[in-house]
Parts: C-alpha cells; structure tokens; sequence
C-alpha cells in the first residue's frame, strides 16, 4: 500500500488530493504553508521503503525589517548599528542605499550576519555628512521591496 507523509506527519486531506491508487499527490494550494518535505511510503506487509521530495514555494520578498539602534545620531559616537533583513525564497539579496545611491559614506562599513541580515555600522566617529536617507533594498527575481529611514546627525 502506499501513503503520504508531510514533514513527518500523516498528510491532512484539507491541504492535498491523493488519487485513488495512491501514486499522485496533487498538493492544493500555492501557500508557503505547503513548501516542505513530502514522503510516500510504500509497505508490503514486510518491508517498508520511503522516497521524499522538497517543494519549495517561490516567492519574492513582501516587506523588509530596518531597524536602527538609534535614528537620531551624535557627530562623534560610534555606538549606531543598523539591520536590514527580508524573507523570501529564494533568499534575497540585501543592499544598503544612501541618499539615492549605493555608495556609502566613507567610514561606514556593512557585515552580513549568519542569518542573513545585513548590517550597516560606523567605523569611525559619526560626521554630519552621514545624515540622510538610508534605504534597506531586498530583491530576489520574484520582486522587490524597500525600506526608508532619515538618520538625523546633531
């Protein structure tokens, strides 16, 4: 006999179609909710053999998460840091956007943490000219999204 399991467990007749003999599975609805390992399990009575497929849902990123420490910023402390991260699948390229181009001030420098979010921080003291718009761009070829925030310099 055959069955279907879905990330571990039995597969619920609400998400999915399974034929009658057992050997289609017709997954219902496009939801990131369906995206995961699906197992059809065989059995004979005697042995059991399991084959298992990922479904990966494509998606472009929907919104993008810009936090800072602080938006109103010193001239002359080093203390701000800023985080800039997205989901989307495949995962999105992340870019920092100053004032409207992709150059960064001199002297701020950017890190991508393991988890995949970019951060922007000081590597010398805060200046003036580092006040602007500072906007966390996500992009994967299913879509785009941005984020602005005014970093103010007193």
């Amino acid at each position: 006999s055959l069955s279907w399991v879905f990330e571990g467990s039995p597969l619920l007749p609400m998400n999915s179609i399974v034929s009658d003999d057992g050997h289609t599975l017709t997954v219902g609805t496009e939801s990131l909710d369906n995206a995961g390992v699906y197992s059809c399990v065989a059995t004979d009575g005697i042995s059991v053999v399991s084959r298992d497929v990922r479904l990966n849902i494509l998606y472009g990123p929907e919104s993008v998460i810009f936090t800072c420490s602080k938006f109103n910023l010193t001239e002359g402390t080093m203390a701000a840091t800023c985080r800039c991260s997205s989901t989307s699948y495949p995962p999105p390229t992340l870019n920092w956007i100053y004032n409207g181009t992709s150059v960064l001030p001199a002297g701020i420098g950017v890190t991508r943490t393991i988890s995949g979010s970019l951060i922007l921080f000081w590597t010398r003291g805060v200046i003036y000219t580092d006040e602007g718009f500072y906007t966390c761009r996500a992009s994967n070829d299913y879509g785009s999204v941005n984020e602005t925030n005014f970093i103010s310099v007193n």
